[in-house]
């Protein structure tokens, strides 16, 4: 209601600029992705799961000799839309299809050896499980059937906001599962556990425990507390049948869906959050201040004290004149900061480019992998990837904090009037009242704040690599560059321009791999010693020319981020002077009319400023909330707990509802 209620006062006021920039917020709110990654061994029970959990029972085939052999992605959308990307890498086209065509492209069967070279498939889907900006992804099985299924997983993982790990009941996890886990914690951590087909024997308890201890051992860090969830999909599409809720609270996936927004709501729900509010309070302090400068001319000051109002607002703009010059400050700390952050992470760079040469050579002395050399190809790759996927969340990271140092040095996060000699309206039930604030800035006052913390997470959050990494990785640099800006999110575009980058980078790299897999599968069965050496002289270009592409990438995202950095910087100082030009002549007209005509002006004033300031406090209060408050407060309780395998086989809700990673913060964007 807080959105829809500033709308109306903008449009009430005939600030066209301000309701489209609302709109905007209330946009960039929705179209925030939370990015789930669905993996596991082939023929687990993933695209049952992912149909139950959406109760579209049939939207995913199975039952396949041969499962997906692509990935497929589903969000929300106002209507049902099916497209495929097909063609040669970098030339891909899209087609839209209709759910009956589905299994032409994702099965085996349908789609032999991808012969019709289907990259992607894109659903659209107004169904209520994913309003909530919820983004699945439904990944090819990893491990035994096909390497490039599990090397194209790896690709979407550093995407992720979580990973739904998919086993079923029939064998614990196995090592090539295990080694899979350890590899891809190295990029996100944030893990569910789904053990499917409970409903099939009744020792799925020791299958847990077993996973549970199998977890530990793995990851060490996080494995007793990273929760295993049971359930039954076949009951859970049961129940859309029959009613019965015995099935529904027999299938427990109400535990499963706790388990997924209680991650999600504490992760990349909050960062949504945060954005929108930091955003919302800079409109709203924008319209504010050249009220503000009327309301204080219209106070009984005498005529040094208008005189020094008036200078400090004329001062101000002279100091936004001189930030918008090529010689200001914040220009050279910018140049610098680039060029340490270049510095920090290609010294990273050659460390890691050294780390896998040497891993190289250790995988040639491993004598299962010189039984099987096409294996090589996807380690290297998964090398690289991994490598590039690190780097880019560093580069992501120092990006953030230095975006902070220079608007904290320049004070743009500074409200366009001179705070510590003018006023602040208290609210109340009568008169506005006028307190004084001398001796306290608005920008001291920020140094001691929550609402200072919220913005700096919230501009954090705006550098992270979003899921073009993925998209990219697997479409290669035009759609994937595309894909990369749509699922960064709109006004995220620094982080959307990282997950571009990496995601075209990572989609050139694969066609390298395609290469080095097939030179490596031509090497005949022979002594070791001679394989290593035909196997060395087929990786040492590959290694060089990746080594070549990683160094380009990493250079252009780099020169890249530096520019919209700089754009974005101009574009908010330009904003912030035109502010204050206006406050400045609001306030040297006002100082011009009569007493009675102040009288009158004050009344005027009076409402939009409570109005503002209540705007104001509210967003204030709901950004300190979703800092301070507690993970576990985010979503209900009355499902099982995350850290109990036990718990977590417990009984499930009748009816389940989905929890939203917002649900505490209030309705204020609804409208």
């Amino acid at each position: 209601m807080l959105l829809k209620s500033a709308i109306d006062f903008a449009k009430a006021s005939g600030h066209k600029d301000a309701v489209k920039r609302l709109h905007e917020i209330k946009q960039h709110l929705l179209e925030g992705k939370l990015l789930v990654v669905v993996a596991g061994e082939a023929k687990q029970g993933k695209s049952s799961l992912i149909n139950a959990y959406l109760r579209e029972p049939g939207l995913f085939p199975v039952d396949v000799d041969i499962a997906t052999n692509l990935v497929s992605t589903i969000t929300y959308g106002d209507s049902e839309k099916i497209t495929v990307a097909l063609g040669e890498q970098g030339k891909e086209k899209r087609k839209e299809i209709s759910r009956a065509d589905i299994s032409d492209y994702v099965t085996e069967q349908g789609n032999q050896k991808n012969n019709k070279q289907a990259r992607l498939l894109e659903i659209e889907s107004p169904n209520p499980q994913l309003k909530e900006g919820l983004l699945l992804v439904d990944t090819p099985g990893v491990g035994s059937l096909n390497a490039k299924h599990t090397d194209i997983t790896y690709a979407y993982v550093p995407s992720a906001d979580s990973i739904l790990f998919v086993s079923d009941v029939y064998a614990p996890l196995s090592t090539k599962e295990l080694n899979f886990i350890q590899q891809i914690s190295k990029h996100c951590q944030n893990f569910i556990f789904v053990v499917t087909k409970a409903d099939a024997v009744s020792n799925y308890k020791e299958i847990i425990d077993s996973n549970r201890e199998k977890l530990v051992k793995t990851l060490p860090d996080i494995g007793e507390s990273l929760p295993i969830v049971p359930v039954s999909s076949s009951l859970s599409l049961a129940y859309l049948d029959t009613e019965d809720p015995d099935d529904l609270e027999d299938s427990n996936f109400a535990a499963l869906e706790q388990e997924l927004w209680l991650l999600l709501g504490q992760q990349r729900g909050k960062i949504l959050i945060l954005r929108a509010l930091t955003e919302f309070g800079r409109l709203v302090a924008d319209l504010k201040s050249p009220l503000q400068a009327e309301w204080e001319a219209c106070q009984n000051l005498n005529q040094e004290e208008k005189a020094k109002l008036e200078s400090n607002l004329r001062d101000l703009s002279k100091r936004l004149k001189q930030l918008q010059t090529d010689s200001a400050a914040w220009q050279y700390q910018l140049n610098d900061g680039i060029q340490d952050i270049k510095t920090a992470i290609f010294r990273k760079f050659n460390r890691e480019v050294e780390q896998i040469k040497r891993r190289s050579q250790e995988y040639m002395e491993d004598s299962e992998i010189l039984d099987a050399p096409p294996k090589i190809a996807g380690l290297l790759e998964n090398d690289f990837d991994s490598m590039m996927s690190i780097l880019t969340k560093e580069l992501s990271q120092r990006a953030g904090t230095l975006h902070i140092e220079i608007v904290n040095s320049t004070g743009l996060d500074m409200n366009p009037l001179a705070v510590d000699s003018l006023a602040r309206i208290n609210l109340g039930e009568g008169a506005a009242q006028v307190q004084s604030l001398e001796g306290l800035s608005q920008v001291e006052a920020a140094e001691t704040s929550l609402w200072k913390k919220s913005i700096e997470a919230a501009t954090r959050g705006r550098f992270k690599a979003m899921g073009g990494v993925a998209i990219g990785s697997l479409l290669g640099g035009t759609l994937g560059g595309i894909a990369g800006l749509v699922f960064g999110g709109a006004g995220a575009v620094p982080g959307a321009q990282l997950g571009a980058a990496l995601g075209a980078f990572l989609g050139g790299a694969r066609g390298l791999t395609d290469g080095i897999r097939d030179a490596l599968s031509h090497v005949k069965e022979r002594d070791h010693i001679l394989t290593k050496r035909e196997i060395s002289r087929i990786i040492h270009p590959y290694i060089v020319d990746n080594h070549s592409s990683c160094k380009a990438a990493l250079e252009d995202m780099i020169t890249n981020l530096s520019k919209t950095m700089r754009s974005n910087l101009h574009q908010q100082i330009k904003q912030e002077k035109e502010i204050c030009d206006r406050s400045l002549s609001s306030f040297q007209k006002t100082i011009k009319l009569s007493q009675n005509q102040m009288t009158h002006k004050i009344a005027e004033l009076k409402g939009p400023l409570q109005q503002l300031t209540s705007f104001q406090n509210a967003a204030e209060q709901l950004a300190i909330q979703a800092l301070e408050e507690p993970e576990s407060a985010t979503v209900s309780t009355s499902a099982p707990a995350a850290s109990s395998a036990d718990a977590a086989s417990s009984s499930a809700p009748a009816t389940p509802q989905p929890v939203t990673a917002n649900a505490d913060y209030g309705d204020w964007a609804d409208g």
